[in-house]
């Protein structure tokens, strides 16, 4: 994820500053597929945020399981108008 998120945040419009903590995780999966999930996920969450805002990004691993918040200062997606199509 380290890498994709790094990859993909140098080419985001907007000025959009990304504020990651990434510890190194070890896991099983396919690469390929997880890097296609995250780079949806941040495409989705720079779309949404407005110029210089902030995207926060947090991977946290406790004993067996890991997981991933990506937080964006856009609106939220019920009140967006797409959301009721």
């Amino acid at each position: 994820m380290n890498s994709c998120v790094r990859r993909y945040c140098c080419l985001a419009p907007k000025n959009i500053e990304f504020d990651m903590d990434l510890p190194k995780v070890y896991f099983y999966g396919n690469e390929q597929l997880l890097d296609q999930v995250w780079v949806n996920i941040l495409d989705n969450a720079i779309k949404h945020s407005p110029l210089e805002s902030s995207i926060h990004i947090c991977l946290c691993s406790k004993e067996q399981e890991l997981s991933v918040s990506i937080t964006d200062e856009g609106r939220d997606v019920r009140r967006r108008p797409e959301a009721c199509l």
